[in-house]
């Protein structure tokens, strides 16, 4: 079976602006990676910080309590030492 040169020309330019689409498209989509990739380490990156800072905060807050705890108990103990009897 013998395939004319003329269709087979243009099957193979069909097949060549196929080609050519298909790497245009995964080049753009190799773009996208490498900034979804830069982006995913800054990401990363604010994480970290916004965790060092959580601490720290959870830190003060956790001495803010305990000041608050002590000077009621304080309170307390003086109240009941001046309650009249």
């Amino acid at each position: 079976m013998d395939i004319p040169e003329k269709v087979c020309k243009e099957r193979h330019r069909a097949l060549d602006e196929k080609f050519s689409r298909h790497e245009k498209w995964i080049g753009e989509h190799e773009n996208k990676l490498d900034k979804l990739e830069r982006s995913d380490a800054k990401n990363t990156i604010q994480i970290e910080n916004l965790t060092k800072a959580i601490g720290a905060q959870t830190k003060a807050i956790w001495g803010l309590v305990s000041s608050v705890a002590l000077m009621l108990i304080g309170f307390l103990i003086w109240y009941i030492q001046n309650v009249p009897q």
